[in-house]
């Protein structure tokens, strides 16, 4: 038996188009649930993109670190790029305000930063600005 063409689409519209009412019966919860924990999972893990970094610093700790930086002269944009960075780098704000070698350990993952991106450390900003704050500090 030979079949044509439009024979051959008739079959597979048949076969393809038959309401089968069990499995949408099953499915659709299934499908519900899902959706429903993942906007679940959302709602209660938010991303860290919407979070401010320096809410994490206590606040106790955040006066801390504005009086030392008041005591070693810097301006609130220096104390807030040297809290940033120890934040990048999982250090505490305050150690990298009082720690030479722990300020030293920063500057040298920048400069690698810097040369994996292809930018020579003296022309980057942030090891300039780095440089600069070692001589305010140390």
């Amino acid at each position: 038996m030979r079949l044509s063409g439009k024979l051959f689409l008739n079959a597979l519209n048949e076969y393809f188009n038959k309401p089968d009412f069990g499995v949408d019966v099953i499915l659709l919860p299934f499908i519900i649930a899902f959706v429903f924990l993942i906007i679940l999972y959302f709602y209660i893990n938010p991303g860290k993109s919407n979070k401010d970094p320096f809410d994490e610093i206590p606040t106790d700790e955040m006066e801390l670190l504005k009086q030392i930086s008041a005591q070693k002269g810097l301006s609130s944009f220096d104390r807030d790029f040297l809290i940033m960075q120890a934040l990048n780098y999982y250090i505490k704000p305050a150690k990298i305000l009082l720690d030479q070698n722990t300020f030293e350990q920063i500057l040298i993952k920048l400069e690698n930063k810097a040369k994996k991106s292809g930018i020579s450390p003296e022309s980057d900003e942030n090891v300039k600005s780095m440089k600069a704050l070692k001589n305010k500090l140390f």
